[in-house]
């Protein structure tokens, strides 16, 4: 089959989420092409198109006014490929954007869950969730496709904690990522203060995408003063962050640098960090919201608390921290691994394809 994935792989390399997924369509025998372009004015049919995140079709890389017109060029696109008999696969990373979302983007969204004949979720929540948000598409087909594993890349832990200047004795607490109002950092951080006297190191990075100019001009001098002056800490501290972007090369050795993945979302759907946690067997700490939990079927090393409660998430940490040091078992995610992936992941939504499509995609030769 041919397939037109909703998005260019180009615009962001440090969330490799669509090349695994193009990967294992590959690997399936199918041929695939990832680009908004050719969803706008492609010359050949595609047997099924898969739209990832709404927003890369009207707002990243490909930039659409925020007027009622691009909302009808969408639609118009979608009922195109809908007149044609082409199947279109939504996959539900969020309900809706994770910034403020606006009149506009609702609307696409809403489009989107009109056309659409196949929702892929992450974990059964955000069925129920987007159903309600979204009533037309309770009619459409609901399928869950686990997130899978990314990529592992074994590195020293000790050669890692001196790249980034963080002590060897003490407990590593990573928050990584694009840093935005939801994921709580301020409340990470105050997570992080009333541990400070258990030997436990805060170490933030990622960066922020800022629109305004004096939001970009501030973000300019971070990065370079980031790239241009040695990394300095004084190991007193409890907290190192960096505010910056990091490439993907550099994810193997943050993660080896750290000892618990702490997430601190106020909301959410899904989390890619959780995955990639679970890829490089660390432990994980997380609130009990949206798919989280689900997206961890298998892996046991995880804990979760109250979503924006301070006394809930220092006590998950600390809990952590003693299941840590009894070592009650080995670290090994090879059942969470098989269970989600994305082999599994793609082979969910052919056989969801209708009819024939389906017959053809799962055929083993």
């Amino acid at each position: 089959m041919k397939i037109l994935v909703c998005h260019e792989i180009e615009y962001d390399l440090s969330n490799p989420y669509v090349r695994l997924l193009k990967k294992a369509y590959m690997k399936a025998g199918h041929e695939v092409i990832c680009s908004i372009n050719e969803f706008y004015d492609c010359n050949w049919k595609p047997d099924f198109i898969h739209i990832q995140w709404p927003e890369a079709l009207y707002r990243w890389g490909y930039k659409l006014p925020k007027e009622k017109e691009s909302i009808d060029k969408i639609r118009d696109r979608l009922k195109y490929f809908d007149n044609a008999g082409i199947p279109i696969v939504y996959t539900v990373h969020n309900l809706l954007p994770h910034d403020e979302a606006s009149d506009f983007d609702r609307s696409i969204f809403r489009v989107i869950c009109d056309y659409a004949s196949i929702f892929v979720h992450h974990g059964s929540k955000s069925i129920a969730e987007i159903k309600k948000m979204f009533p037309h598409c309770a009619k459409s087909n609901h399928i869950i496709c686990p997130h899978g594993p990314y990529d592992f890349l074994a590195v020293d832990p000790i050669e890692s904690r001196k790249k980034y200047n963080l002590p060897q004795n003490k407990i590593v607490l990573l928050n990584l990522g694009l840093q935005k109002k939801y994921k709580g950092l301020r409340f990470v951080k105050k997570v992080a203060k009333q541990l400070s006297q258990k030997e436990i190191y805060l170490f933030i990075i990622g960066g922020g995408r800022s629109t305004s100019i004096l939001g970009k001009i501030r973000r300019l001098i971070i990065d370079t003063v980031n790239q241009i002056l040695p990394c300095y800490i004084n190991m007193n501290s409890s907290v190192k962050s960096v505010s910056r972007k990091f490439h993907e090369d550099e994810v193997p050795y943050i993660l080896s640098a750290s000892d618990i993945v702490f997430l601190g979302h106020q909301k959410g759907t899904n989390s890619g960090v959780i995955c990639l946690a679970a890829s490089y067997k660390k432990a994980i700490v997380f609130p009990d919201i949206g798919n989280f939990k689900e997206q961890l079927l298998g892996w046991k090393w995880y804990e979760t608390y109250e979503a924006g409660s301070i006394e809930s998430a220092s006590s998950a940490i600390m809990k952590m921290i003693e299941r840590l040091n009894d070592k009650e078992s080995d670290y090994d995610n090879k059942g969470w691994a098989e269970r989600n992936s994305w082999e599994k992941h793609v082979l969910a939504i052919t056989k969801a394809l209708p009819g024939p499509m389906c017959e053809d995609s799962c055929r083993l030769d």
